[in-house]
């Protein structure tokens, strides 16, 4: 995935030229899921292709997490995950 970060982030770093902020790559981890209800087959997710040739699936347009859930959704639907917690790691993306 790719995340926009703001400056208040302790991942954020200087943007690219003719970038407007921080985008890092990185996953979105779930530990120890117990369920994922709402999660739809790649193929049955519309999406387009990006400028860099990419597919894109849209954005996270809500994120909640509570203890033992996560619901998130999006151009993609709805999901939620039942699971001890989530977190983010980002790759070194330094250019």
């Amino acid at each position: 995935m790719e995340f926009a970060l703001l400056p208040t982030s302790l991942f954020y770093q200087q943007p690219r030229e003719g970038e407007r902020t921080c985008f890092r790559r990185g996953i979105l981890v779930f530990d120890r899921v117990s369920s994922v209800e709402g999660l739809k087959r790649e193929e049955d997710v519309p999406g387009t292709t990006d400028a860099s040739g990419e597919r894109d699936y849209g954005n996270i347009d809500t994120f909640e997490e509570e203890e033992g859930e996560v619901r998130f959704s999006g151009e993609f639907g709805e999901v939620t995950v039942r699971c001890a917690a989530c977190h983010l790691e980002f790759h070194n993306t330094k250019a």
